[in-house]
């Protein structure tokens, strides 16, 4: 009976020991997931790298100058006839907003790419989270417990 007891208690220490450090482990990981996502950080460490991913960001987003056009002599049906030429022009078609949605999906991706190289090259291979394996669950017992809870009450 002794025995058991012990064992009880060597496991009861082990969890709480694993506990602690899984709880600092998380308190690293989510320090090192603030630091990977301020934008900060970056402009301090890299600060012309930066100046330039933001210029060509901002000339690849401002669009273009539309040309102006200019009528020296209309009359009201040129008049007319250009607006609804204007108006046809400016509406977006089936094909343009397609372009538009799988740009945007594939520029999604290629941020989530960076970023996924980035942590890589940023974070120290010791440094980054460790995944957990599973924790799989038999009928009747959680995750977290296997049934010895019960059983050790009805004992005392």
């Amino acid at each position: 009976m002794t025995e058991t007891n012990e064992k009880l208690a060597a496991i009861r220490h082990n969890m709480c020991v694993v506990r602690d450090q899984l709880s600092d482990e998380v308190d690293d990981a989510i320090q090192q997931a603030k630091d990977v996502v301020d934008w900060r950080n970056y402009v301090r460490e890299h600060p012309l790298l930066t100046f330039g991913v933001a210029s060509a960001v901002g000339f690849l987003l401002v669009p273009k100058r539309r040309q102006n056009i200019t009528v020296l002599q209309a009359d009201g049906a040129d008049v007319r006839r250009a607006l609804k030429e204007q108006r046809d022009a400016d509406k977006p078609t089936l094909a343009s907003m397609a372009v538009s949605a799988l740009s945007a999906l594939a520029f999604r991706k290629a941020m989530a790419i960076a970023q996924a190289k980035a942590e890589t090259w940023l974070i120290p291979p010791q440094a980054q989270p460790r995944t957990a394996a599973p924790v799989t669950a038999t009928a009747g017992s959680s995750p977290h417990t296997n049934g010895d809870h019960i059983r050790e009450r009805r004992d005392h």
